[in-house]
């Protein structure tokens, strides 16, 4: 019987063991994940920040060609008006 209680105590240390083994990497891991999600925050912050960045410039120039081509939708048929008018007055 004294024989049985050294083995199953020599298993138990054992197992504790690598339990504390299992503790130590789950430690590490969860310490891994933690600076995996932060850069990971990080990179998506800065291509949300450079998606805008890149965005911006291409939103004004869109509003510029919006207003230039409203301009021209106004201008182009009142020039045409114009013209119009001229030539049948001299003519």
């Amino acid at each position: 019987m004294k024989d049985f209680m050294e083995i199953a105590l020599k298993k138990l240390d054992s197992i504790n063991s690598r339990l504390n083994s299992v503790d130590k990497t789950l430690v590490k891991q969860e310490e891994n994940l933690k600076e995996h999600m932060r850069r990971t925050e990080l990179l998506e912050k800065q291509q949300e920040d450079l998606i805008h960045d890149e965005l911006v410039p291409i939103k004004s120039h869109i509003e510029q060609v919006k207003g230039i081509s409203k301009f021209l939708m106004f201008s182009i048929p009142t020039l045409i008006a114009l013209v119009t008018i001229l030539y049948q007055y001299n003519n």
